[in-house]
């Protein structure tokens, strides 16, 4: 309701569809329903035969999904399934608020038959990060994620236990040593890759790109001979050494 009331302010043409009893609003909702109202778009959706009034067939240009938030214990069934349905029915770009309807906040859709929750294009999501955002079963539901400070304090989310954690770019420049200005890649360890067959050359290509990338000051890699030019094409950096059998045995065993 906030979000229709400041768009229509702004002049943007909004509809407002609200499902639920409106005696159960707060004193917050209430004076925005009041700002709603005003837009003269305004729905209050009791029943299912109101369902009709969502009239989709004019495609919007954006759905804006809020109708249930992140507390959600049980699958979305009957009433509101339907009007989930009718949400993805839409072919209008659809952005969730906080989680799609429907998504569990800590779990995978994966274990549920026929889970019904809304397909959002993006989610704008409130801190912390929902765990359901990192389940790539639940990219279809969750879409392109933002993660947004509306100003919940940081103590209390840092107090609060958990067993989840990730980690951020801050959190690992600090573990990356500096080099010295005069260092030489001799000093960074070598690294020896066998890997690779003909026609496979692709895992030995990236496992070098990969070594490299790491740190490793030298990297050597023993390939079939058909797979030198591939390599030294598209890892110029990295050492090839054939792998001739017997040649190869007797590396191994110095």
């Amino acid at each position: 309701m906030v979000i229709a009331r400041l768009m229509a302010a702004k002049g943007y043409f909004t509809e407002v569809y609200i499902f639920g009893a409106e005696e159960k609003f707060t004193s917050n909702s209430k004076t925005n329903i009041i700002g709603c109202y005003r837009t003269r778009l305004f729905y209050l959706i009791l029943s299912q035969k109101m369902i009709l009034f969502l009239n989709f067939s004019k495609d919007p240009d954006i759905i804006i999904d809020a109708l249930i938030g992140s507390g959600l214990s049980k699958p979305v069934k009957g009433f509101l399934s339907k009007v989930i349905s009718h949400l993805n029915a839409s072919e209008s770009l659809t952005i969730s608020i906080d989680i799609p309807s429907g998504l569990f906040s800590d779990e995978t859709m994966a274990g549920h038959p026929k889970p019904s929750a809304v397909h959002a294009d993006h989610t704008l999501t409130f801190a912390p990060l929902k765990l359901a955002f990192l389940f790539p079963e639940n990219d279809l539901y969750a879409g392109n994620w933002h993660l947004l400070d509306i100003g919940i304090s940081r103590e209390f989310i840092d107090q609060t236990e958990t067993r989840n954690y990730y980690l951020l770019n801050e959190d690992v420049r600090p573990l990356l040593k500096s080099r010295n200005l005069y260092a030489h890649k001799g000093h960074f360890g070598h690294a020896l890759l066998v890997c690779g067959s003909t026609g496979k050359m692709g895992a030995a290509i990236l496992s070098s790109r990969s070594c490299l990338r790491a740190g490793a000051g030298l990297v050597s890699v023993h390939i079939p001979r058909e797979g030198n030019s591939i390599l030294q094409t598209a890892v110029p950096e990295a050492m090839v050494i054939w792998m001739v059998r017997k040649m190869f045995f007797l590396q191994l065993e110095i």
